[in-house]
């Protein structure tokens, strides 16, 4: 709740005119003090609430925050899968197509594995000696 500056008038005029202009200054003196007062007790509060409440619970939901993780990346892989999955029955030809592409890529792998052995004695070229066969053991 904001008290805006009309309403500040308003409650100054009224209490001039209740406790008198002698009296007036002593009572704000008063209501600031009174403030300042509660002020510093609610720091207090907020420090001690920080230091007793929230780092304790704070510590205490760090392990659960690190058991959920794992958790949270099988619900992405499966919401990926599901999306593919969505996918394949929506649109098949779409799903065909990237099976085939997977599939090509695959190849493309084992055709590279398949050039890098020596088809002599079984063992790998190494790239680095120019393509000379390195016994494996």
């Amino acid at each position: 709740m904001r008290i805006g500056l009309g309403e500040l008038i308003l409650v100054l005029i009224v209490a001039l005119v209740i406790l008198g202009p002698d009296k007036l200054p002593q009572y704000m003196k008063m209501l600031g003090n009174g403030i300042r007062e509660l002020k510093k007790s609610t720091s207090g509060l907020n420090e001690t609430l920080e230091k007793e409440v929230v780092k304790p619970l704070n510590e205490a939901a760090k392990p659960l925050r690190d058991a959920v993780e794992p958790i949270n990346e099988t619900v992405s892989d499966l919401q990926k899968s599901i999306k593919k999955a969505d996918t394949a029955i929506r649109h098949p030809e779409k799903a065909m197509k990237m099976a085939m592409d997977e599939a090509s890529e695959r190849e493309k792998e084992r055709e590279k594995e398949a050039e890098a052995v020596d088809p002599q004695n079984g063992d790998r070229k190494d790239s680095a000696n120019g393509g000379e066969a390195v016994e494996t053991a």
